[in-house]
């Protein structure tokens, strides 16, 4: 039982660090001017269960530090007042 727990674990990492190298990956290609770059990340992120992100990254990078941007917490507001904001715009 103890091995199978240990795999498991192992598993749940190895997944976690390769989703998250592809994710950063796919994050720097979006900003590629390449469309064949851009389709690559479209194709990492969708394979993440992500495929909104590009566009709404883009929507990030125009309206940064304002309240109509989900991903900047504003001046002032606390993580606990952020995270439903955030996890609204997921």
């Amino acid at each position: 039982r103890c091995c199978i727990y240990a795999a498991l674990l192992g598993a749940a990492l190895s997944l976690g660090t390769s989703g998250a190298n592809a994710f950063t990956c796919a994050h720097e290609l979006g900003h590629s001017r390449s469309p064949r770059e851009r389709a690559l990340a479209d194709v990492l992120l969708a394979a993440q269960g992500l495929p909104y992100w590009r566009a709404a990254h883009a929507a990030h990078h125009k309206n940064v530090g304002l309240p109509g941007d989900p991903e900047t917490a504003l001046l002032g507001e606390g993580f606990w007042e952020f995270l439903p904001r955030a996890l609204q715009a997921a």
